[in-house]
């Protein structure tokens, strides 16, 4: 007996995705620390946002789903990454901004709201998301041998719940509206 083929449903799916440049900008270590704190709270809404979709499935227990939404929690947790010339460091923690904690020479820093999940899950995408990279690397001003270098300083954020990706977005020009530099 053959299998009649199921039509499948039409899929269509929207959401906002906001990718721009940072400006270049003045940052102290307590400015970093700030924004960690920002991006944490907003990485923390986008965790609960994706818990509240987790529904019991059929034959999943009560048990079974609180414990995929504790997984998914955990998931979504920001992840810090210092880079170096010559090593990085990934975290969890606010401690790696500590002055003693930071590796000299860094040259960028990078903040991931889905990096974990991204690890744990397969290299899914959760519904909202963000990743900010600021280029700390830099030209002297009188350095004319240097090659002009493009700032990979950037920020995307993503998502289907677009009142969530437009207020980090408005969130991280609020934070470096007045960190800009006069200098570019």
């Amino acid at each position: 007996m053959a299998l009649a083929a199921v039509p499948v449903a039409p899929l269509v799916m929207r959401g906002t995705t906001r990718q721009f440049t940072l400006p270049s900008c003045v940052l102290t270590l307590n400015d970093l620390r700030r924004l960690f704190r920002l991006l944490e709270q907003k990485a923390l809404e986008a965790a609960e946002r994706q818990v509240a979709t987790l529904v019991l499935q059929p034959g999943q227990t009560p048990a079974q789903l609180r414990e995929g939404q504790v997984a998914v929690r955990s998931a979504l947790t920001l992840v810090i990454r210092l880079q170096t010339a010559s090593e990085w460091i990934n975290g969890t923690t606010i401690d790696l901004l500590n002055d003693e904690q930071l590796p000299d020479g860094l040259l960028r820093v990078e903040f991931d709201s889905a990096f974990l999940y991204r690890s744990r899950f397969n290299n899914l995408v959760p519904n909202n998301s963000f990743a900010v990279t600021l280029d700390l690397t830099h030209t002297g001003v009188l350095d004319m041998n240097a090659s002009p270098q493009q700032s990979v300083s950037a920020a995307n954020v993503l998502g289907p719940d677009g009142t969530w990706a437009n207020a980090v977005h408005e969130a991280l020009v609020a934070f470096f509206r007045p960190r800009k530099s006069k200098r570019g």
